[in-house]
């Protein structure tokens, strides 16, 4: 029994989205064996601030000799850390266009593409900063360049929402709809893990290698395999083919039906799903982007042992994300439960709890074995989100849902810039490296418990009138 296309498309869709998190997620790795610490200590001793101190003299597995070769303060640090997500920002609603305009297969495939060879020259431009204390040419070339990759990146995230306007039945939706949120899990995961090993053996520049190679060749399977839709598609089976057709939630779409700008930017349900997915990505990008230099920094542990901590912390996210849906697609067709009350308990138990173990990590201190275990935890219930407010956008608007997916995207991405750059300053600032820490994870804590209350006042599982198809009868009941 040959796999149905619906599902290969799937797995393409996980496997573009883990390329995706490779290329965003291989500079909170590799800046662990890049950075001279001793240097950034040294400016925090004769700066404003204290001098800093870590706990990784009493942990096993630290390692006393980690400094790398760039001279970075700690603000350095955290633009480079989070300068892929300006241009993926930027240019996130462009990239909901593009694919609306010229489908998923050609967008995807040149994306992947151009991020791939643009990574293999990141090692060689920071080389140029080796030694240096000023003047960091290749630092801000780089900053430019991963930027760069951002915008090539942007279409991923469109296509994998929308693909399911034509690629999904209605029974399956939440479970594939999920999928397309498991990659920031998994793809984070696997290269923190493998990155640090990488690291540690073959030096930081074979994280960028390795990341490099692997878009290229996603970017090349996805372009020979994938078809825009079932009614396109070369070899589908006429009984998968008719199933998808007969029961997709769209009926019928098409490439040049006007989006309906104004009354997406003005409508409420479409402010709930940006605000949750802002909110709950500041939790995710926090912990993405900014633990590895935690474990680093105040815990003390080496490149090799921050990328797996990273990455198993991560792991128990990516069990929720690959179940949440399956069970709520069981309960509502079972229990007849609302679509409305899953999709909220949902955004809730990605909020709420996790912000309570985000405040605990900031009382902690050194207790590596517990830090961990809230981690996990937090990573754990943020993976409810991704049968909540993330693939909201195909219930409510499933005409569209790629567009409006560019602009979660949009929105939802600027923690993965303004948390690093407000750490980054609070971390260059007065106190010591204790309370500072304390509040950089406080802050997560707050913002993630208001984006869960405020989703529940705002959201919506019913398609909107402005999504309707020339404004004519619903396709489907209201699942509210």
């Amino acid at each position: 029994m040959s796999l149905g296309k619906r599902y290969v498309l799937a797995i393409m869709v996980v496997f573009s989205g883990c390329n995706m998190h490779f290329t965003r997620s291989n500079i909170n790795i590799a800046i662990v064996g890049m950075v001279n610490r001793t240097y950034q200590e040294s400016l925090s001793s004769t700066g404003n601030s204290t001098t800093e101190s870590v706990c990784g003299g009493e942990h096993v597995g630290s390692s006393n000799n980690n400094d790398g070769p760039f001279m970075y303060s700690n603000t350095q640090q955290t633009l480079l850390l989070s300068s892929y997500y300006y241009g993926y920002c930027l240019f996130s609603i462009a990239g909901g266009y593009v694919v609306h305009k010229y489908g998923i297969r050609r967008t995807v495939s040149s994306g992947l593409l151009i991020a791939g060879l643009l990574t293999l020259t990141i090692p060689s431009i920071l080389k140029t900063d080796e030694g240096r204390s000023g003047d960091f040419y290749g630092l801000y070339i780089c900053i430019f360049l991963r930027a760069l990759i951002g915008v090539t990146h942007v279409v991923i995230g469109p296509a994998a929402a929308g693909s399911w306007t034509k690629w999904g039945p209605e029974s399956e939706l939440s479970f594939l709809t999920s999928l397309t949120f498991c990659p920031n899990v998994l793809g984070t995961s696997i290269l923190n893990t493998f990155g640090g090993w990488l690291g540690s053996i073959f030096g930081w520049e074979s994280i960028f290698y390795v990341t490099s190679l692997s878009n290229i060749t996603v970017g090349l399977i996805w372009y020979f395999i994938i078809a825009e839709s079932p009614e396109s598609h070369p070899s589908i089976s006429e009984k998968e083919k008719s199933y998808i057709i007969k029961s997709r939630r769209e009926q019928k779409t098409k490439s040049d039906q006007k989006i309906p700008v104004f009354d997406i930017f003005t409508s409420p349900a479409i402010f709930g799903i940006i605000i949750a997915n802002l909110t709950s990505n500041w939790g995710t990008l926090t912990l993405a982007i900014l633990f590895p230099k935690y474990l680093a920094d105040v815990q003390g542990y080496d490149i090799a042992s921050v990328g797996w901590m990273s990455g198993i912390t991560s792991c128990l996210n990516l069990v929720a994300c690959l179940f949440a849906g399956k069970i709520c697609d069981i309960i509502h067709q079972k229990w007849k439960v609302s679509r409305l009350n899953l999709i909220r308990g949902c955004v809730i138990i990605a909020g709420v709890p996790s912000a309570m173990f985000a405040f605990s990590m900031s009382l902690v201190g050194c207790n590596i074995l517990l830090i961990l275990c809230l981690v996990c935890l937090q990573n754990f219930c943020m993976g409810f989100d991704s049968a909540g407010s993330k693939p909201n956008a195909a219930f409510i608007a499933p005409a569209f849902a790629g567009f409006i997916m560019s602009i979660q995207n949009c929105m939802a991405c600027t923690p993965g810039f303004i948390s690093p750059v407000i750490a980054g300053g609070i971390l260059d600032g007065e106190g010591d490296i204790e309370s500072k820490w304390r509040t950089i994870f406080q802050l997560e804590a707050v913002v993630l418990f208001l984006g869960a209350v405020a989703f529940c006042f705002l959201g919506s599982a019913s398609i909107q009138p402005w999504a309707e198809q020339n404004n004519e009868k619903k396709l489907i009941p209201s699942s509210e």
